[in-house]
Order: structure tokens, then C-alpha cells, then sequence
């Protein structure tokens, strides 16, 4: 279960993310996270809100402020390889 916005220690409340984890799976069923960062460049969808959002042409390197759930590729909709999109706790 996610943690709710009283439920972060001191430290994790000050570090701006104390954990990544590469998507390597096509589902809508991770934890939310902080924010997304681009390890390859490419359109991607993000499960935000509910739906599934088209980024595209996201540059590699970028960090994406976006609370995400799920993580595809916008071409065929399969799952990231590794590396290409991790989410940031």
C-alpha cells in the first residue's frame, strides 16, 4: 500500500527520492511514485490518474515530476526494457 503523506520518516521527507526500481513490466499495478526518469529516449505512456498519458519524444536523462502507476512502450505497448524507464521513490 502506498504510503500516505504523514507515513514518510524525516529522512525520506527530505531526500527528493531514497529508491528507484527500473519498470520492466507493461501493468497499472505499481506503487505510485515520485517521479519518472528516462533512461532512453522515446514515447512512452504513463498510467497517471486512472489513464494512460502519451509522453512523447521524452529526451533521455529527463526527470518527469509526475506521480505514475505504470509504464509502456507507446508503439506497441509493451513493457520498458531495463533501464529505459525507472520510477523514483
Amino acid at each position: 500500500m502506498p504510503k500516505g503523506l504523514m507515513d514518510f520518516t524525516e529522512r525520506e521527507s527530505l531526500a527528493p527520492y531514497i529508491k528507484a526500481v527500473s519498470v520492466e513490466v507493461a501493468t497499472t499495478t505499481l506503487d505510485p511514485c515520485r517521479a519518472v526518469y528516462c533512461g532512453v529516449a522515446g514515447n512512452y505512456e504513463l498510467y497517471v490518474g486512472g489513464s494512460w498519458v502519451h509522453f512523447k519524444a521524452i529526451p533521455v536523462g529527463t526527470v518527469l515530476k509526475v506521480c505514475a502507476e505504470g509504464a509502456r512502450d507507446q508503439s506497441d505497448s509493451s513493457a520498458p526494457a531495463a533501464g529505459e524507464i525507472v520510477f523514483l521513490y
